[in-house]
């Protein structure tokens, strides 16, 4: 993982997303509010008692403007998911069994491959959003996470829970996924390394703390 930095609400947002969500919950609770959308099959007491897999989806139209906005990164993998034959998906940080009112906000919105989501499930990981540079590292053996070096012992446990509890980053797959970039990088000629910061970039950083970096890829990038 690496730090991921909140982009904006998109403009068309809430008129995709949020509203049609908002209104098809209210139906849910017998609340009869304007607009297109069927009569739910079931009426429950409270927003609260709603199941999550009852919950419309419109949180999907809100895909594109994610790809868009955080370049097609996997916020857990930090790895590209591609474009049509990709598996973009909305993770919700704070799952919408936990609390509805965040099940059409942007801002509880994660772009995850659907690996990634699928193992995280309803478990809470570290944020992206709040991460710090220097809290993931990689081994260049198996390629495989593993907490900074740096990093205090209590958070060193979180980190490892995130990365073997909760989103298994170390399985064979993932660790296949960043070999083959690496290896891609590594290989005379290989790809170049501005391709690997957007389609890796925590493997071009850890590739860079490593001084595996090729002669002319040595110089340091500009500060942001």
């Amino acid at each position: 993982m690496i730090p991921v930095t909140p982009a904006d609400e998109p403009d068309t947002f809430d008129e995709l997303v949020r509203q049609p969500g908002l209104r098809a919950l209210a139906r849910r609770v017998g609340i009869k509010v304007p607009g297109p959308g069927r009569p739910p099959k079931n009426i429950y007491p409270r927003r609260e008692d709603i199941p999550s897999e009852e919950f419309p989806t419109t949180w999907r139209e809100a895909i594109p403007d994610l790809m868009a906005r955080y370049n097609n990164l996997c916020a857990y993998t930090a790895l590209y998911i591609e474009d049509g034959t990709g598996d973009p998906t909305v993770d919700h940080f704070t799952p919408v069994s936990s609390d509805w009112h965040n099940a059409y906000e942007w801002s509880n919105y994660r772009l995850a491959c659907g690996q990634a989501n699928t193992n995280k499930g309803l478990n809470r990981s570290l944020d992206p959003f709040d991460i710090k540079d220097d809290w993931f590292e990689l081994e260049i053996v198996g390629y495989q996470v593993v907490p900074g070096k740096d990093t205090a012992d209590i958070l060193r446990a979180e980190i490892w829970d995130t990365i073997n509890v909760v989103l298994d980053l170390n399985s064979a797959r993932f660790c296949k996924q960043r070999r083959a970039y690496a290896e891609a990088y590594l290989a005379v000629p290989g790809i170049p390394l501005n391709y690997l910061e957007r389609r890796a970039p925590f493997i071009a950083r850890e590739l860079r703390r490593h001084g595996k970096l090729h002669p002319a890829d040595q110089i340091p990038p500009e500060p942001a």
